[in-house]
């Protein structure tokens, strides 16, 4: 078997079973996966793709980080990490512009609807917050990018960075 099959064989079986075994480690514990609970739970799984393609290329393939791409660049690249950071911002914007203009939606600016689906079943709804509150959503979505990037490193770094890579010979 070549290291190249090898390797993306190991990264399958390493990035399914280590999430796997987390899921079923949370069932036989009894926490239904509707309950908050089991989303703690399994949360690790979200880097066990990472976790495998550090195995794989550490162990098994030898190959390596050299080409993984984790320098941070922002020398060079750092109009890209801007871009990538900002653009959600005019693309939700634009989303929402076009929702409201064919009649598909209509949002919620002042988050009452979120804030009634969020609060613990038989209680009052929540009190209406300032209408001008939607001001700070795009602070927000910036801070909470920032935060949730580490997490969704595990995937991306593994599945893309890479299986991806892998699979069409980019290696």
């Amino acid at each position: 078997m070549s290291n190249s099959i090898k390797g993306v064989v190991s990264y399958l079986i390493l990035a399914f079973g280590l999430a796997w075994i987390l899921w079923e480690l949370a069932i036989q514990l009894g926490i239904e996966p509707g309950h908050t609970l089991f989303q703690l739970a399994v949360l690790p799984g979200a880097f066990a793709p990472a976790i495998a393609a550090i195995i794989v290329r550490q162990w098994i393939t030898r190959e390596g980080f050299g080409d993984a791409g984790l320098r941070l660049n922002l020398r060079s690249k750092g109009a890209y990490y801007l871009v990538a950071w900002l653009l959600p911002l005019p693309v939700v914007a634009v989303i929402v512009i076009l929702a409201m203009a064919l009649g598909i939606a209509q949002p919620d600016f002042t988050l009452q609807q979120a804030l009634t689906t969020l609060a613990p079943a038989g209680t009052s709804p929540p009190p209406e917050l300032p209408s001008a509150l939607w001001i700070l959503l795009p602070i927000q979505f910036m801070i909470v990018t920032l935060i949730a990037t580490p997490i969704l490193w595990g995937e991306e770094f593994g599945w893309r960075g890479y299986l991806q890579l892998r699979l069409l010979g980019q290696h």
